[in-house]
């Protein structure tokens, strides 16, 4: 068995070309904040504190002055709510006995470690120092970049023109790659995607992000077959030679 130092690193590593393709993502995030009218300082306290990708950005569109407090955080309740549906499918794959630990590392649970995560626990690989070797090796790119953009943002002027805009939707696409299991992959996604687009279209705020996890879920519980379920996970995790 691998000791934690190992698993550390090899989750710090794992990451890294992720955290490459968070880079621009986050040179974005400093930008358009200090356009929005936030300091350098507060940019890089927002990652520090809060280190919440998705609720940054929507937390940014809705900044002002006088800071509307009470709009900003019902707003950053309704994105985060998919870390509830998140930490219910990581739930059975983390050890019990160290409660304390493992609420402290949930403060790394962002949408790629999460990914990466399940996918390790899938096969049977997943430890709390891989996890932990993870979420300190995002946080600190996310840290380091939008400070770095906050201060370089007028560099920068218009993402779109650099192709930064695309950094979001290139890597959920690459996450979620990582979990195709046949054709009834596709009627999850599909589902999920069109029910988040049409939240969007009609309902007003992030409700979109909700109703599309939801539905991904609902969906892929529908067609879940315990017996498939089983085969596959014993097929995946069996390690005998």
């Amino acid at each position: 068995m691998d000791q934690p130092k190992t698993t550390f690193r090899d989750g710090f590593l794992a990451i890294l070309p992720i955290c490459v393709a968070a880079g621009p993502l986050a040179l974005v995030y400093g930008a358009l904040a200090v356009d929005a009218g936030m300091s350098p300082l507060e940019v890089a306290l927002s990652s520090a504190i809060i280190f919440a990708g998705a609720a940054q950005f929507v937390a940014i569109e809705l900044w002002e002055v006088p800071v509307p407090i009470a709009s900003l955080a019902l707003a950053a309740f309704l994105v985060n709510l998919r870390h509830v549906l998140m930490g219910i499918a990581l739930a059975p794959y983390l050890p019990r006995d160290r409660p304390f630990l493992r609420l402290g590392l949930m403060f790394f649970l962002v949408d790629e470690v999460w990914a990466m995560s399940l996918q390790q626990a899938i096969r049977g690989k997943l430890s709390m120092a891989f996890f932990a070797g993870m979420g300190v090796s995002i946080y600190f790119v996310w840290l380091a970049w939008t400070s770095i953009g906050a201060f370089a943002g007028s560099f920068i002027g218009d993402p779109s023109r650099w192709g930064f805009d695309f950094a979001f939707a290139a890597i959920f696409l690459s996450l979620v790659s990582g979990f195709w299991a046949g054709h009834k992959s596709i009627i999850i996604w599909a589902a999920a995607a069109g029910a988040s687009c049409l939240a969007k279209l009609f309902i007003a705020g992030p409700w979109f992000v909700v109703v599309g996890g939801l539905t991904g879920m609902t969906v892929a519980a529908v067609l879940w077959r315990p017996v498939d379920d089983e085969a596959g996970l014993a097929s995946q995790t069996d390690t005998s030679p």
